[in-house]
């Protein structure tokens, strides 16, 4: 998979405004919220390093080693990479770099009139938001799933595009 992605589904919201025609000036207001509060979500699921079931898996103890290894310069970081980077019990996914410039307003798409889907194309990042499945036999990446949306930023996206909805015009 290249990338990973998150969908914000309108269908019950576009069956409600169609009835009133105001649907297209609340679907823009909709989808500006869906991306502020939408990739702000992201990022917090990143700090709090948890996805919709919990908190993530931990690193395997071979991974730790391995850390461990490169942190304390017996071992050479791979290519790219810092040794900082690679603090035992430091961030399981750390927000930089690549992944974290990806997470852009302009990385957004209606999707078929019935929603909004805020995507990140970094390869690496559907691995580690799918887990295993992505990678295939060789290399086992746990899943710490971080597309996704919580309760509160959900119900803060109906109640803002709501409110929205009830001032008219």
């Amino acid at each position: 998979m290249a990338g990973v992605q998150l969908k914000l589904d309108t269908t019950q919201w576009q069956r409600l405004l169609a009835k009133f025609g105001n649907y297209p000036r609340l679907f823009r207001f909709f989808r500006a919220l869906a991306v502020t509060i939408g990739w702000r979500d992201v990022r917090e699921h990143f700090k709090l390093q948890e996805g919709p079931a919990g908190r993530w898996p931990l690193r395997a103890e071979a991974t730790n080693k391995a850390y461990l290894a490169i942190y304390s310069g017996k071992r050479a970081p791979p290519a790219g990479y810092q040794r900082g980077m690679f603090k035992p019990g430091g961030a399981l996914l750390v927000l930089s770099g690549q992944l974290s410039r990806e997470f852009k307003v302009s990385n957004v798409r209606d999707t078929a009139g019935d929603g909004v889907t805020l995507y990140n194309p970094v390869k690496y990042a559907g691995f580690h938001d799918g887990g295993d499945d992505l990678m295939g036999a060789s290399r086992k990446v746990p899943q710490r799933q971080f597309m996704w949306l919580s309760k509160g930023a959900s119900e803060l996206i109906a109640r803002e595009t709501l409110k929205k909805y009830l001032e008219g015009p």
